[in-house]
This record gives C-alpha cells, sequence and structure tokens, in this order.
C-alpha cells in the first residue's frame, strides 16, 4: 500500500540518530519548514511558521514564530528492526552544545528507512521520491491489513475528502493522496477507512499468498523550453540518471545555458518549395536533463551553415556526450586532430516534407564528443566518401516515418566509438583486412566502424551488405567483445555461417538480419536473415546476462509466423519479439504484440533485456496522414494495443507512445501502457533512445506538434512545462520499478595513496537485500556504505555483490576500479603480436578528467597524450606511460613483443599410385608447436607436439595438400603446405584380342591421355607388325594359336606398368570361298532336302532353324511348308567373330492328292441323261492310279490305271442292274506318295 505526503524542494535525507538527537528518535528528516522524526512505534512532524520565518531572516519584527506538532502513532505495533538505506555521498558532523556525548561525526544519512516486521509479516519503508516523503506498508503473506492502525494525535482535524486524507493543522492542511496497492502488477481496491483519530485500510480482495508491490512511477516529463521549432530525435542517460536529449533545431532560441559550446545557430540557408515553406535547415539541439528534470545542466547548439540531425547519443565514463549525427554542412565544427576534418558530400536527398531538413549537398555521418558540462568540443570528424552516409533512403527500408534516421553509436571497454549506420559510397573508408572491403551493391550498404575516443583514427571499418539496398539500424557490444549488428535488407547473397537460423533471404519486400562481427572487424562470427515472405525488418538487438540474444522488430507476415513457444501473444501483429537459443539456429521463443487486426502499430525507439532477462520496450504509432511526406508510415497507431491495469495511461486516441515489460519467457505481460497527450501525435525523429540497466527509460519525443501543451509534465516544476508556437524536443524519464537489484557504487575514481575511500551505494535494491564488498585487497565487508583505507598505490578490483531472495535475479554484482596512484607498476602491461603490431595498447581512459597522460618514446605512436593510442610497430618496444593527477602518478610498462619465426615446409613432389610413408619435413625455429593436418582449417591431426620437424604421411591419388602450422607460447603461428600430386597410373588394354587367320588387327592404349610423355614397348611377338615403340600396335594373324604379347608403358616421374595383350588367332580363313548345296531344290508336299555346306570341320549356324529337322556336321535335313531361302553361317570354333554366309532357295510345291481331295462319289446313274452317267476317280496331282469295281459276288466289272476312264455300268455287254458295289482304289500323287482307298459305290437306275 503507498501513500504520499506533500512536499516541495529537494529529495530528503534521513539521518541516523548516534546520540545528537533525543533518545526517542531513530532518524530525522528535514523537511520544508519542519523536521520529521522517526520513531520506533511512529512518526513526529514538527512544523514552523515559514512565512515569518522568511520575514525574520529579512529583518522584519515579528511577535512570535508559530510551531505546530503532531504525530501519527503505530498502535499495538511489534517492536520493528530498522535499516538505512540508498546512503547518500558525503557525511554530516553535529557538534551540539558543550557535552561531547551529544557530538556525532561523519554521519551519513540516505534516502530510505525500512522497518521490518512492524506488525506481523507487514514491514514499513518510509522514503523520499521525486521531492516527496512517501511510505509503504509491504505486507507479506501471513500478515493481515486490518491490523495496520495508524492514530493520529494533536490534529486540529482530521477528515478524509474524496479518497484523500487530510490533516489540518494550525499552520497548513498536509494531504495523504489516494491509497494504492499492487499485486503482480494488478492494482488493488484499497481506500482509508477512519474512525475518528484512527485510520485504517479497507483492502478489496487478493492473494494473501503474495506481497503487496509498488506500481511504476514517472520520474520526470519535461519540454525542452526552445522558443524555435525542435524536434525530438535520440536519448541516453548517464551514471547519475541524468538525460541528454538530442534534436535538431530550426532557428534561433534553443534554451542554450550559459558557458555552452555553441550560443548560436549556425545554418544560413533556406529551401521554397512547391507546397510553400519547407525547412531545409536545423542545427542539432544538445540538453543535459538532470536526474529529477528540474534542471538543465548544459544545452547547446551544434552545427553548420546547411542542416544536421542527430541520429544516436551515448555517455563515456567521464560524463562525455558522444553525438552521432549526419550534416549537409562543409563547415561543421571539427577538431584539428579528427580522423576527417573535409566535408565529402553525396546527392541531394531532401526530407524537407517530414522532418524539415534538406540535405542539398548530399550527407556526411559527424561524430561529436563534448565534455562533461557541455563547454568544449573535445573531439569531432566528419565520417564517409563522396556519396550519402549516415542515411537510410532506400523506399523499402524506410518503412516508419524518419526511418532515414536509424544508426546506432556504443562505446567499448575502452571507450571507443563503435557505429553502425548505412552509406551509399563505394569509396566510404574502410579499412585493410576488414570483413568486407568492397561496396556490396544495390542503393546502400550498411557499414560498421570503429574510432578512438579521439576520433582521430579509424580502427577498423567494414562494409556488411550484399547485392540490393542494405541499413543496419542497431549496434551493441557483445559479453564476449564483439559487435553485434543488426538491420533490415533487400541483398540476397548475404553469406551467414553455415550453423545460421536462416541462411538464405526469404523472399519477401525486406528481411531483418543480424550478424555478429569479430572484436577487430574482420570476421563474422554468428548471423542471419530473420524474415518471412513478407516484409520484415530488425530495429534493436540486445544479449542478455548469459549471452541469448533477442531482437525486436517489424513484419507484415501476420497470423501466428513469428509465435512459437509464446504463452503471452496477440496473433494477426506486427511486432514481434524473438529470442534465440544459445547457438543461434533455432527459436527459443517467439512473439507478436499489438492490435491483433493485421496491422503495425508502432515505429520501435528503444529496447533492453534487464538482469531478469525480462523486457522493456518502446515505440510509437500515429494514423495520421501528416507522416507521409518522406515516405515510411507504415506503423498505423496505438489503438487496440494492451494494457495493464496498472497503466500509466490506460487509453489512447491513437497517437501516443506505447511502453512495455514483457515476462522473460513471454508467458505474461507485466506491463502495458500509453504515454502521450490527448491532442498532439506524439512521436520521434527517427533515433535511438535507451533503458538503463536499472530498467529506467530515457525516452526523447517530438512533442506538441501543432503548438499544444498537452505533454504530461512531471514534476509540476520540471525544466519546461509549456511548448512554443509548433514541436519541442520533449523528454520523460520512466522508472518500471520490477523487482530486481541491480548492482551499483560511486567512488572517487582516482586518489592519491594512501587514501580513505568512501564507497556510496548506488545499487537498485529491495527490501531484503544484502551487501558483500571485496576490496581488492583481500578485505571484505556488509556495510551498506563502507569506508575503506588503502595504505598502498595501486589498481584494485573492487566488487559489489548484492543479493535478495525477493529479486527475480536474486543476485547481482559490478566491478569497478579504484585507482591509488603513486607506484611504478613494471611489466603490467604486455601485448603480443605477429609479424609487426599495429592495434590499440594502453589502459581504458581513468574517469576523470583531470588524468592527463604521456607515453614515452613516441615512436610508432598515433597520440602520446591519450591513455590508448593505436602502436604501429615492426619489432619490439617498450613504452613508459606516466599518469598523473590528484598531486601524483603512477607509471606503467607496455612491453610490444612481436613473434618473429619463419617457416618452411619441403616435400612437394610428383608421385605414381598411392603408398604409405612420404617423408614431409619442415624447417623453423626450436621450441614451437607443431600441428600438421590434411586441410586448411586444421580440423584433423596427423601429427601434433613440439618441434614435430618430420612427418611419414600417407596419400592418396590425385593432390594431396598436408599442412603444417607451427604456434608459439602467445598463439602467434605459421602455416606452410606440401603439395603432393599422386598420379593413380593405370593404362589399360583390350587385354583379350581376337582376330581370323590372315587378318590383321590394331590394339589401342586406353588412359594414357591424362599422363606427360606417355613411352610404349610392344613385344616381342611373332604377329607385330608396327614398331615396338609405335602407341597403337598391329598385328597379324597368319599362323592359328593364342598369343600373349608384353606391352610396357612409361611416363613422366618415373611411372611405369607392364601389361600383356593375349591374341587368338583362328583357324578359318573368311578369305576362302564357301559354299551351301541342296539335292533337291523343289520339295512337294512332305518331301525333305539335304543341305550340305563347305568347308568341313568348323561351326554351322543354319537358318531359319524352325525348317530344320536334323543338323549333323556341315549337312542339314530341311522340310517345309512354303519356298524357303536357307543360309548358313560357317564359324571359326576358337573365334566367334570370323565367320562367312551362304544361302540356297528351295521350291515347295503343294500336292492336294490325298484324301479327302481324291475321291469316288458313292452313287452313280448311267441313265442316258449326260447327267452321272460315268463313275471317275476324282481327284488332283495323280501320277499313277489302279481302279477297280467289285459286284456283291466279287466279279471285278470295272479296272483302270488311267484317271480319264471310267465305268459307264456295263458288265459282260450289257448295263448292270441297280445294286451295291465295292471298289478298290490305289493311286501316287505328285512327290512319289502313295495312298490307298476302298468303299461303296451304289448303281442307281
Amino acid at each position: 500500500m503507498t501513500s504520499f505526503f506533500v512536499g516541495a524542494q529537494n529529495d530528503f535525507e534521513f539521518v541516523p540518530n548516534e546520540g545528537q538527537f533525543h533518545e526517542n528518535v531513530l532518524y530525522r528528516a528535514n523537511i520544508p519548514s519542519g523536521a520529521l522524526f522517526l520513531e520506533e512505534n511512529g512518526l513526529t512532524f514538527s512544523f514552523y511558521d515559514g512565512v515569518f520565518f522568511h520575514n525574520i531572516h529579512h529583518g522584519e519584527q515579528v511577535e512570535k514564530l508559530n510551531f505546530h506538532a503532531y504525530k501519527i502513532h503505530f498502535q499495538d505495533c511489534n517492536v520493528p528492526e530498522t535499516n538505512l538505506t540508498k546512503c547518500n555521498s558525503g557525511v554530516i558532523n553535529y557538534y551540539l552544545g558543550n557535552d561531547p556525548s551529544k557530538w556525532a561525526q561523519g554521519v551519513k544519512g540516505g534516502k530510505e528507512v525500512y522497518y521490518q516486521n512492524i506488525y506481523d509479516n507487514i514491514d514499513f519503508r518510509i522514503y523520499t521520491k521525486d521531492e516527496t516523503i512517501k511510505y509503504d506498508f509491504i505486507v507479506h503473506p501471513g500478515g493481515a491489513v486490518s491490523d495496520i492502525k495508524l492514530k493520529f494525535e494533536g490534529l486540529d482535524r482530521l477528515f478524509t475528502k474524496g479518497s484523500e486524507l487530510f490533516m489540518q493543522t494550525s499552520l497548513g492542511t498536509v494531504i495523504d493522496s489516494k491509497p494504492i496497492a499492487i499485486q503482480n502488477r494488478d492494482s488493488i481496491k484499497l481506500s482509508y477507512q477512519l474512525n475518528k483519530t484512527t485510520v485504517r485500510f479497507e483492502v478489496g480482495k487478493y492473494d494473501i499468498k503474495e506481497d503487496l508491490i509498488i506500481d511504476p512511477t514517472l520520474v520526470f516529463s519535461t519540454y525542452s523550453g526552445s522558443l524555435a521549432n525542435n524536434f525530438g530525435f535520440t536519448a541516453t542517460y548517464d551514471e547519475q540518471g541524468n538525460l541528454y536529449a538530442g534534436g535538431s533545431v530550426f532557428d534561433q532560441g534553443y534554451p542554450i545555458t550559459l558557458g555552452a559550446f555553441d550560443i548560436t545557430f549556425n545554418s544560413s540557408s533556406t529551401l521554397e518549395c512547391d507546397l510553400g515553406s519547407c525547412w531545409g535547415i536545423s542545427d542539432i539541439g544538445i540538453t543535459k536533463y538532470s536526474a529529477d528534470g528540474k534542471s538543465r545542466l548544459y544545452s547547446t547548439y551544434l552545427g553548420g551553415n546547411r542542416c544536421e540531425v542527430p541520429h544516436s547519443l551515448i555517455v563515456n565514463n567521464r560524463n562525455e556526450l558522444f553525438v552521432l549525427g549526419t550534416t549537409s554542412s562543409d563547415n561543421y565544427p571539427v577538431t584539428n586532430n579528427a580522423f576527417d576534418q573535409t566535408f565529402n558530400g553525396g546527392n541531394t536527398a531532401n526530407l524537407a516534407n517530414g522532418i524539415y531538413v534538406n540535405y542539398t549537398h548530399g550527407s556526411d555521418i559527424v561524430v561529436s564528443r563534448l565534455s562533461s558540462d557541455g563547454s568544449a568540443m573535445l573531439a569531432s570528424t566528419y565520417v564517409g566518401g563522396t556519396q550519402n552516409d549516415g542515411l537510410n533512403l532506400n523506399g523499402d527500408l524506410v518503412a516508419n516515418y524518419a526511418d532515414q534516421m536509424r544508426g546506432e553509436i556504443i562505446l567499448d571497454d575502452f571507450q571507443n566509438v563503435v557505429i553502425g549506420s548505412s552509406t551509399a559510397s563505394e569509396d566510404f573508408p574502410v579499412t585493410s583486412g576488414a570483413l568486407q572491403t568492397v561496396y556490396g551493391g544495390g542503393e546502400q550498404d550498411g557499414i560498421v566502424f570503429k574510432m578512438d575516443e579521439n576520433l582521430s583514427r579509424m580502427i577498423w571499418s567494414s562494409y556488411f551488405g550484399g547485392n540490393d539496398a542494405d541499413g543496419i539500424y542497431s549496434i551493441i557490444q557483445s559479453n564476449s567483445n564483439d559487435v553485434y549488428a543488426a538491420g533490415g535488407t533487400k541483398s540476397d547473397n548475404i553469406t551467414f555461417p553455415s550453423n545460421a537460423f536462416q541462411s538464405g533471404y526469404q523472399g519477401g519486400v525486406t528481411d531483418g538480419f543480424y550478424a555478429k562481427l569479430s572484436n577487430g572487424g574482420d570476421d563474422i562470427l554468428q548471423g542471419s536473415y530473420l524474415g518471412s515472405d513478407q516484409y520484415d525488418q530488425v530495429y534493436f538487438i540486445r544479449e542478455d546476462s548469459r549471452n541469448s540474444i533477442y531482437f525486436y522488430g517489424q513484419s507484415n507476415k501476420f497470423g501466428s509466423y513469428w509465435i512459437t513457444n509464446a504463452g503471452y501473444n496477440t496473433p494477426n501483429s506486427g511486432q514481434f519479439i524473438l529470442k534465440l537459443d544459445s547457438l543461434q539456429n533455432n527459436i527459443e521463443w517467439s512473439t507478436t504484440f499489438g492490435s491483433g487486426d493485421n496491422k503495425i502499430n508502432i515505429s520501435p525507439t528503444a529496447f533492453m533485456v534487464d538482469l531478469c532477462d525480462k523486457i522493456y520496450l518502446s515505440g510509437w504509432g500515429s494514423g495520421s496522414s501528416g507522416f507521409d511526406g518522406i515516405g515510411g508510415n507504415i506503423a498505423d497507431g496505438t489503438i487496440g494495443m494492451e494494457v495493464t491495469p496498472d497503466a500509466f495511461k490506460s487509453s489512447t486516441l491513437g497517437h501516443d507512445f506505447y511502453l512495455m515489460v514483457l515476462e522473460s519467457d513471454a508467458s505474461n505481460l507485466i506491463y502495458g501502457s500509453f504515454y502521450g497527450g490527448d491532442e498532439s501525435s506524439e512521436h520521434v525523429d527517427g533515433g535511438t533512445s535507451r533503458f538503463d540497466k536499472k530498467g529506467v527509460m530515457y525516452q526523447s519525443v517530438c512533442a506538441g506538434c501543432g503548438g499544444n501543451s498537452d505533454f504530461p509534465i512531471e514534476p509540476f516544476d520540471a525544466v519546461s512545462p509549456n511548448n512554443n508556437s509548433n514541436c519541442n524536443n520533449g523528454v520523460f524519464k520512466f522508472d518500471f520499478g520490477l523487482p530486481n537489484v541491480v548492482a551499483d557504487f560511486e567512488t572517487p575514481p582516482v586518489s592519491c595513496s594512501p587514501a580513505t575511500i568512501l564507497f556510496v551505494n548506488k545499487s537498485k535494491f529491495l527490501n531484503a537485500t544484502s551487501f558483500l564488498w571485496d576490496f581488492g585487497d583481500g578485505t571484505f565487508s556488509t556495510d551498506t556504505n563502507p569506508s575503506h583505507f588503502y595504505s598502498s598505490p595501486g589498481n584494485y578490483e573492487v566488487v559489489l555483490t548484492i543479493t535478495d531472495s525477493t529479486a527475480c535475479n536474486f543476485a547481482d554484482s559490478i566491478v569497478k576500479n579504484i585507482i591509488l596512484m603513486g607506484v611504478e607498476l613494471e611489466n603490467e602491461l604486455n601485448d603480443f603480436s605477429c609479424d609487426s603490431f599495429n592495434m590499440q595498447i594502453g589502459i581504458p581512459p581513468y574517469p576523470d578528467t583531470s588524468v592527463t597522460y604521456a607515453w614515452v618514446p613516441s615512436f610508432g605512436l598515433s597520440d602520446t597524450s591519450i591513455s590508448n593510442p593505436i602502436a604501429n610497430l615492426d619489432s619490439n618496444q617498450q613504452y613508459r606511460l606516466i599518469i598523473s593527477g590528484n598531486a601524483c602518478s603512477d607509471t606503467i610498462y607496455q612491453n610490444i613483443i612481436i613473434s618473429q619465426f619463419d617457416l618452411k615446409a619441403f616435400g612437394d613432389t610428383s608421385l605414381c599410385n598411392p603408398f604409405a610413408g612420404i617423408p614431409i619435413y619442415n624447417e623453423t625455429s626450436p621450441g614451437l608447436v607443431h600441428h600438421w593436418s590434411s586441410n586448411s582449417s586444421f580440423s584433423d591431426t596427423l601429427l601434433y607436439g613440439v618441434d614435430s620437424n618430420e612427418v611419414n604421411l600417407e596419400s592418396v591419388s590425385g593432390e594431396n595438400y598436408f599442412y603444417i602450422k607451427v604456434e608459439d607460447s602467445v598463439g602467434c603461428n605459421i602455416v606452410d603446405s606440401v603439395h603432393v600430386i599422386v598420379y593413380d597410373y593405370d593404362i589399360s588394354y583390350q587385354t583379350n584380342i581376337e582376330t581370323c587367320l590372315n587378318d590383321s588387327i590394331e590394339v589401342f592404349p586406353v588412359g594414357y591421355e591424362n599422363y606427360d610423355s606417355v613411352y610404349f614397348s610392344w613385344g616381342p611377338s611373332p604377329l607385330l607388325t608396327t614398331s615396338v615403340n609405335d602407341t597403337n600396335a598391329v598385328f597379324h594373324g597368319f599362323v592359328p594359336g593364342v598369343y600373349s604379347v608384353p606391352v610396357t608403358s612409361t611416363s613422366a616421374y618415373s611411372c611405369t606398368d607392364t601389361d600383356y595383350v593375349s591374341i587368338t588367332v583362328a583357324s578359318f580363313d573368311t578369305a576362302l570361298a564357301i559354299s551351301l548345296t541342296t539335292n533337291f531344290d523343289t520339295l512337294i508336299n512332305n518331301q525333305t532336302a539335304i543341305l550340305t555346306a563347305v568347308p568341313e570341320g568348323l561351326n554351322y549356324a543354319w537358318s531359319p532353324i524352325e525348317s530344320i529337322l536334323n543338323a549333323f556336321e556341315n549337312n542339314a535335313e530341311v522340310g517345309i511348308e512354303e519356298s524357303t531361302l536357307f543360309t548358313v553361317e560357317i564359324n571359326d570354333p576358337i573365334v566367334g567373330n570370323c565367320f562367312r554366309r551362304d544361302s540356297v532357295f528351295i521350291v515347295f510345291i503343294d500336292s492336294d492328292c490325298e484324301d479327302p481331295y481324291v475321291y469316288v462319289p458313292n452313287a452313280f446313274s448311267p441313265n442316258g441323261d449326260g447327267d452321272n452317267d460315268v463313275l471317275y476317280v476324282r481327284g488332283r496331282n495323280i501320277t499313277d492310279v489302279y481302279f477297280a469295281i467289285f459286284n456283291r459276288w466279287g466279279e471285278k466289272v470295272f479296272e483302270t490305271n488311267d484317271q480319264s476312264k471310267g465305268w459307264d455300268g456295263f458288265f459282260r455287254n450289257r448295263n448292270s442292274d441297280p445294286a451295291v458295289f465295292d471298289y478298290y482304289l490305289q493311286y501316287l500323287c505328285e512327290g512319289g506318295i502313295k495312298y490307298f482307298q476302298k468303299g461303296n459305290i451304289t448303281l442307281i437306275r
């Protein structure tokens, strides 16, 4: 449960009683016109009349000074244990009166006092926040809200009005605002219950097994206060919680501060366009706000004669601000030692119809570094080529309003600047040996580069792009000190590592992508496309403490495409969050959020993963067509997006920012809220805003456009509660207040030894947080804000570890170096290199701008006055670094050790046929580790060991490369290789050759064409008719038999092979005549013929085979049913392909002579009518016939041997009477076949 007291002015300080106060007092806090005393069982407020006191102070006479005190008793409470937390820096000394027992020295105050178990299972916390006194009751499981009873004593009147509690005194009224109860981020109904002078709390239904916790808090929100139009682009923070805002300014009237670097608006040109006045000029406006938003710590212009805008901001360890921007000015302020002092230019890029700037002369990237007070330009440079640099201009990649201004700047551990952006320049200053030194193609490429903090040296620089447009929007340093970059691409030929989640372009309008580049910018370690067959882009990439990476992007691949393993999801939404697994080749979880109506809602502006792996993000959206002027208005607005009950703003008209916190496994929406006014379309013009590690958001806004003043302002006395006539660069700082612990502390970064160091705990912690300090010298402390005496100079690594079982991350730690100067540290730094040395040396800059650096000697150094110059050397060198500050100094010796050794591998040769034991050896310096491998990646090991100079290796056919890598103790290595060609020498021949008697045959070797200079030797052989050394050999078979002929071939590299060719000579001379004869050239019916082939003693193949009745030696008996051509093939019995053929034709005659073609009628009538009067033998093809007729007594009545003669029935000189007669018929048909028939004949009269 939460309540507020009204307060004013600065945050308050609770000071513990160490004898200087009354014994009843545990802590005291001075409050406006009075004091607050914290006692064991209550609180006492004592006020005086501030107006009278003011009058007395100014010399006016008053009769009396009025006071009023009242007390709040914790009625029926326990005796609690109290703790002071969130201690302030500095100490307070009390010397009250002349009684030393009432004196107190070195007292440290704090911002919070915690009463543990004030009631059973209920704690009480009172603290200062936003210049108010605030108190909470924390009800743990087992605690009862009804136990809390606050009894008021000493008030003139106690009453409630609405939901607030009023405490009336003689000096005025104190108001407790409406009480708030939060449990698991849900708002619980709560109200005051007043009974005379006792206040209790009436609470709605809640889970008694869970704590009630505090809601998120808006820390501050303000306009910039610029009288000139001033658009918001980017914001960042420092360790003190100050907010830095960067925007564009279009005229004089930006609220600069005294002593600022530049107090004058610089742009001088104007632009008129067809649609009216279109601004084309701007300066960068930079403002640093105090942590509470009530003060401008500095504010300055930054620019040249044309236009420039900021894209991204970052602060280093000395609170110096780095600005990444773009400019079209040829006199942008650059420093004398800048990497590039000259504007490079490009093509006009007119964005006047949106962000009101016109790059009339093209664009360059600019990087600038401002001092911590904003008074000096410490470093500044152009970076670019002859085309536009720093702008994302491709029409498909520009999906959101002001996406042209994407890009990000970060710092590495050496405080070097690392930048991800876009370029259209084919001559962008990339470095030799970088990952990609050639422009990839298309309208623009991504670009990643690293510079030293003085912006005078390009440490490395690389394109990142393919054959179409690419842009880099987000960049971070990985936990392994490498660099992650992410953005959007249209290129389909980017090469990612083999384990990529999506190794190929997914085919949509654009794909998102990410890449992990090595610390030296010369290799891609991991990466992938992240897309679908629609529009997709990645706008932010972040990494958690366990090296998992997360992405925040947009997609119009609606449905559930981007939803995997996520309990919280809104299908058909256009924003996705994705986490890859540890190998980065699969999704661990992915989800979409938004309105769920197939729309993209917001343009991403900030993203963070906290120590509990919870995901924070922000973005803005608007359906207004006013954002269409420069392309890219895909975000349709915030209507329909989900908010939580504790939202800062729970409703929207569609044109707001959206703030969100997602559970670590995407199972739950922890927090969702809108932010903005109800009139203006709050947005930001492209650049980056940030979250700090404690979960506090620092957001830049283009606020109040149209002259509105509806942007939420907090506190009421923020820097500027009012807008100008159009837009202001609004900012807000938002603390989500999630229950995690984040270790942090402050201390003087550099001191002279010996010294007592006061450690100011700046950690974010909860109620049960404990502390463990490791001071780096073997001593420890569990105090909240300890002090420690260091007797000796040195660089001490101090570790603060905080633990809390109620926090989502349970523990956190931070390491900071405490430097006690006054020592000579010989050989503390050793850097090693191979062959030559060209890299940064030294140490990260001390977080103290008063410290100076001097390197001796200066040879090979880029700058002798910084902590980490670049050394360019070819031989070993020792440097001495003298660090001075605070009237003391340190000396550090740095040794540059360059490994120099040679390697020569021997054994290149060409051999015939594989064999084991090829000797290969190398020459190099002694004591080196040798690794022999069969491949250049050394993924296998043939031999490994120290001084393994010789090895016998087994070869295989073809080209063999054997690799040797020798390495010294610091990892320098040289690689050489041996090339062994093994000819698998194999010439083949037709080994079994057959030829006919007296024929010749040519033998060809096969495969000799693959080898150089092959020499042949044939024979001896009596059959050889060509030269013994001819390539092809001709043999003549004049004597039958089988011959084995040797042939030897010899090629270069002494390859020799002897084979034997077997030649079989047939006994059949196919040149001789052959014949085929038959004993009959005509066959009738079933006659057969004998075929005879000459010569004898060979093999005979007859056809047609179906007419062959019998085959024997060179004869064959045949029978046919039609005229047939018979063929015989005469083959040699050993050599089958020695053959001749001959043919004979036999005519077939069909006789049709047998029954039923020959017959005798069974009746006839010899009555003289001329019809059937004579009985004949009827039939054809009869050559001989005998026909006889007998009567029934056996008498022969007729016979004939002539078929033409028949019986007319006349016997013995008379006509025979009708009767039945017998006949006997015997005949011979053509072809000599005999037939016999007998039967009956009837004579009819």
